[in-house]
This record gives structure tokens, sequence and C-alpha cells, in this order.
């Protein structure tokens, strides 16, 4: 057995039995889906239980208490025994032949000590489903993205990799964005990439940008972090002004200043203020 799939999941009951079924409808059956429950408060893990019970496909079954999706997926990360990990989120679902897609891809990386796993790619229900071409069979993550393509990702994970480079942790703080691990892992390896989707999600645009407003408000730290490492790393002006407008999020004052004591300069701090002012107002309307 090669892969796991992992699912972060927070009261998603209702959710859940899409993803499942998409598992049990797998053309390659060599598989575990390990679950990390998220401190949960609906009948999760009921309705997971009755899952492993029905043994079609293996189920591995971890509660934690609440801590945010990176908590979840450090832990998954250690608790996988697989070699190799990948993320699908409990309000996505898989393409009949994802898992046999990335089972004959992992030879092409399973033995080279600079990959670090497969880009596939995940798209809306209602996409049309374009192949795109990135110009290069390997690739890291960022250069991706700035050669022009858009859309989200399915990363298959060496799963040493992800041990190696884990979620930072903020206390009091139950978010940070992916990149904040990705964008590490970029400067040392690069993934294969394979433009098929394999991950098909439907959003609920209703309240979304209230809830991103709801995300700065409750994790301002993790989001300065973020974009202060992506200028250090890439030299990105606009991203070193996006940390020091986050800095605008952070509710307690003497933490506010200790995180205003990193290297902003005068232009920073003016086009971080301007942002900040924009992102109010963009999230309000």
């Amino acid at each position: 057995m090669n892969i796991t799939i992992f699912t972060p999941t927070f009261n998603r009951a209702n959710k859940l039995p899409v993803l499942y079924e998409s598992l049990c409808r797998q053309t390659y059956v060599d598989f575990q889906w390990l679950i990390v429950d998220d401190g949960s408060t609906d009948n999760t893990e009921q309705v997971v239980g009755a899952w492993i019970n029905e043994s079609i496909i293996k189920i591995k079954y971890y509660k934690q208490p609440n801590g945010g999706k990176m908590r979840a997926h450090n832990a998954g990360a250690v608790l996988c025994d697989t070699k190799y990990f990948v993320c699908v989120d409990s309000d996505d679902y898989l393409t009949d032949d994802a898992i046999e897609v990335m089972e004959k891809a992992i030879p092409e990386v399973d033995s080279d000590g600079t990959k670090s796993g497969i880009i596939l790619r995940k798209y809306l229900s209602d996409d049309d489903n374009k192949l795109y071409d990135c110009g290069r069979k390997y690739i890291t993550l960022h250069d991706l993205y700035a050669s022009g393509f858009r859309g989200e990702t399915t990363l298959l994970f060496k799963t040493s990799i992800l041990r190696k480079y884990p979620f930072p942790v903020i206390d009091g703080e139950k978010f940070v964005t992916e990149g904040s691990a990705y964008d590490l892992i970029d400067q040392e390896y690069k993934y294969l990439f394979i433009s098929k989707p394999i991950t098909i999600c439907e959003y609920n645009p209703d309240g979304y940008t209230l809830n991103l407003l709801k995300l700065y408000r409750n994790n301002p730290c993790g989001y300065v972090n973020y974009y202060y490492q992506a200028w250090q790393l890439f030299g990105s002006q606009v991203a070193k002004q996006h940390a020091y407008m986050y800095t605008f999020f952070i509710k307690d004052k003497k933490t506010r200043k200790e995180y205003r004591k990193k290297d902003f300069d005068f232009k920073t701090k003016v086009f971080g203020y301007l942002r900040y002012l924009k992102k109010i107002y963009i999230t309000k309307r």
C-alpha cells in the first residue's frame, strides 16, 4: 500500500458521504482513508464508525480536540503509515480513477530525492476541465502559478517531506494558509505535474467573503508570518505590504507592536495600510 487519503474534518457528517462513496468507487483499491476529526460535535464519529464496520475500504479514524486544520494536518502526517499522503477535504470528492492515476505516476518520483511528489488538479463541478500546459514536466508549486496557472491543485506528497515541513502552529489561532509550508518545500523540491483533475469540489458562495474577513480577524499572526516569509523567499514587495496589512487585524496591542518590529519600511507601511482599507471595503460590500 502506497497511498493514504487524508481528510481533516469538523462537523461535516453531512458532507463526508459523498467523499466516502467516491472512495468506494475507486478503480485501484489498495489504499487507506485516514480521517482526523478536529473535535466535531455532530455525529461524525457514528457515521465513520458505520463505514468502518462495512469494511468496504480501509479506514482509520482519529479524534482530537478542536485546533484547526493545520493541527489536524500535522497530526495526519504523523499518524500516516504509508509512503504517500494526499489531503482531500471533507466537502470534496475524487474521480473514480484518482488513486489509479496517482499510483501509475509514483514511479516517476519515487526514487528521486529532489522530488516531493505530484501536482494534480482540482476543479469545480461545473468547470470545463481544460488541460493546462506549464511547459515543464517537473516544477515547483510557486513556479506553476507564476507560469499562468489558475485554479486549485491536489498534492500527493511523500509523507516524510510533510513531517519535515509541518504547518506552523500559533497559540490562539486555528488557521494558517497552506503556502506557509508549501513555499518552504518549494525551496528544496519539485513536483511532477499532471494536468488531470482528480478532485472535484463544490463551493457554496453564500457568505464566502464574510468568512474570509472572519479568518483574517481570527488568525492575523499566521497571515503576517506567511506573507513576510513570502517576501523573504521571493522578494515580493506586494507580499511585504500584505504582511504589514494583516498587523491591523491583530487585536492584542502588545502582540501587534511585536509583529510591527519586523523589517517594515515607510513605503510598506503606507501601502499596507491602504491595502487594509481596501480589504475591509471589499469584504463588507
